[in-house]
């Protein structure tokens, strides 16, 4: 699905923030922190496309204030990370995170993923159960092998029904779509657009890594969401007809330790008017713990 960040000053290419690792099988790992260097650590797990720039300004500044550490990561192929085979599966990339943990000395952190991003963040809560402290999703996604086809389209808009007919077709129907849906974005972007850097980081090795990611999305995640075991959140909002609300109701049907958030403030695909509420919502629960707020 298409993912992105809430909000709209993103941080260029030259940042700082951004680092590199080795993982255990050769390959280049980038990832990005933000906010407070000693805060409580939240992994935010980017969208489909996607990347480590995808923080909002005023998102790094609410997760300050609130005492937050984000981490970011580009998923392999994305950004400046090296990309991977296409068979890969959600639950493949859990040891990403860990490696990234790893070299940061974080034994604890809270996990959200925001659309394409969010499936991944429950295969690591659902993989690392002694690290996960807290998960969220935004923009959630359920399973389609196991909601099936019918039920995962209730409500879904035609423009989503197309885009993941594609997706299932084959990989070069999918590599298609997204190369026009990349080439026209890069003909529209503006010089002075706040996500540029953002926008161009994602596919700057070519979409390979989007077809991927998509494409695990909708085929077998490798993984139980009833193994997760921490605290959980997930969002709806019931004018997301990209990933309709019986989407996160089957997750929290399926999670033990789930509670459904619903409001039409919640981030994910539909149009919010309270940007600021959602962030500090989305993010005191995530840092603080306590009673999940509604955006």
């Amino acid at each position: 699905m298409l993912g992105a960040a809430v909000g709209a000053s993103v941080r260029g290419l030259d940042d700082k923030k951004t680092q590199f690792l080795t993982t255990a099988d050769g390959r280049r790992l980038c990832f990005a922190e933000w906010g407070r260097a000693d805060g409580v650590p939240v992994f935010v797990l980017h969208g489909s496309p996607g990347s480590r720039l995808g923080v909002a300004a005023e998102t790094e500044a609410v997760v300050t204030d609130l005492g937050g550490r984000l981490i970011t990561y580009d998923r392999p192929g994305y950004g400046q990370s090296d990309g991977r085979g296409p068979a890969t599966r959600v639950v493949d990339h859990v040891e990403d995170v860990r490696a990234i943990a790893d070299r940061l000395g974080i034994d604890g952190f809270s996990i959200t993923g925001n659309s394409g991003g969010a499936p991944h963040a429950l295969a690591v809560a659902a993989r690392l159960p002694d690290r996960v402290v807290r998960v969220s999703n935004t923009g959630a996604i359920a399973p389609l092998d196991l909601m099936g086809l019918d039920e995962w389209q209730r409500n879904q808009d035609s423009d989503t029904r197309e885009y993941t007919a594609a997706v299932r077709a084959s990989q070069a129907a999918c590599a298609a779509l997204f190369e026009r849906l990349d080439a026209e974005m890069r003909a529209a972007l503006a010089d002075d657009d706040p996500m540029r850097s953002a926008k161009l980081e994602q596919t700057r090795q070519g979409v390979a890594a989007w077809v991927n990611d998509e494409r695990a999305l909708e085929f077998p995640w490798g993984f139980s969401v009833s193994e997760i075991r921490a605290p959980t959140v997930i969002y709806a909002n019931p004018n997301d007809t990209v990933t309709p609300r019986n989407h996160a109701e089957w997750l929290v049907a399926h999670i033990q330790s789930a509670v459904l958030v619903t409001s039409a403030n919640a981030p994910g695909h539909a149009k919010i008017d309270d940007t600021s509420r959602a962030r500090r919502a989305v993010y005191a629960w995530l840092i603080k713990g306590g009673e999940p707020i509604t955006p």
